[in-house]
Parts: structure tokens; sequence; C-alpha cells
């Protein structure tokens, strides 16, 4: 393949391997755990449990409905800490449900637990705002609750939690 490079305004077209650019388009974008493999290679999914699984992409229905629904990861530690995460939100969820009621996702209302930055510790509070993804606690005491029930994953969730894969947050 020629590819046109321009020196002081004058333009020339200098061949370049496929290989070559291949590589250096390869290496200029950063993985992010999420990329879409090439058929007939692995990747990771956890379809029902706290499982990591891993599949052969062949760009099936099933492999592009994991990747279309965002339950298909390229990075092992980015399946297995995302697996995590989306369990422990279900299990709040349901927590939420069956101890007061769960409190529509953006009725603007409700009590949320979070990482309270100056205590270094796990609290709830209410919460007006539109967030995405929160579970939202009719009461305080049913947030406590939850707080003492998962206490040990919601601290990992708060304070090591990372959807990203390792070092993507280096520059």
């Amino acid at each position: 393949m020629n590819v046109p490079v321009t020196v002081n305004g004058i333009t020339v077209e200098i061949p370049v391997d496929d290989e070559v650019i291949h590589e250096a388009l390869k290496k200029k974008k950063k993985e992010t755990g999420y990329e879409k493999v090439v058929s007939g290679n692995y990747y990771l999914a956890g379809p029902t449990s706290t499982k990591v699984c891993t599949e052969t992409n062949y760009n099936t229905i099933s492999d592009i409905g994991s990747f279309n629904i965002a339950n298909y990861y390229s990075d092992k530690n980015v399946a297995k800490n995302n697996i995590r995460a989306d369990t422990l939100m279900r299990q709040l969820r349901r927590f939420a449900a069956e101890c007061d009621g769960a409190v529509a996702p953006y009725a603007n209302y409700g009590f949320v637990i979070f990482w309270n930055r100056v205590t270094c510790a796990l609290d709830c509070g209410h919460d007006v705002s539109s967030t995405t993804g929160v579970i939202r606690f009719k009461t305080r005491a049913a947030a406590q609750l939850a707080i003492l029930e998962f206490k040990d994953e919601l601290e990992w969730y708060f304070t090591e939690y990372d959807p990203m894969p390792s070092g993507w947050w280096d520059n």
C-alpha cells in the first residue's frame, strides 16, 4: 500500500507494507477489555453466575448477542470485576425490592449507598439526583440494612472496582 507523506508542502507516496500499517494502528489504540475478538479466538462472558466463562467467537447469534448486551470481554480481569459488580447490583436491587419495595431508578428521591470520603466508610443518604445505575431505597433503615448485608462487596465496589483493564488510566 502507498501512503502519502507531506514534507515542506510536497506530497510523496511511499510504499508501506500492510502489516506495518496494521501494527501501527493496533499499537495506537488502547485496549479497553471490551473489544470484539477475531473469529475463532476466545472471549469471556458471565452468562448467569459470578463465574467467568470462556467462549469461542464464531460470530454466531449467541456471540453477537453477548457482544450487543455488553456481556462480552476480551480481558479476564475486566470480565471478572464487571461480573462481580453486576452481581452486586442485582443483589442490591432484589434486596431493596424485598426490604421496602424498590424506588424507581429516576424518581429523584430515595436513599442511596455511597463511599464517604471524609470518614472512609460506607454511608447512606438522601439523594435527589438523576444518576444512572444507582440503587435507591425508600428508607434510610433499608439502605443501612443493605450496607450490613453486603458490606464486604460494597467496600470492594467503592474502593477497588475498576471497569477498565489495569493501567488503562495511565498516560
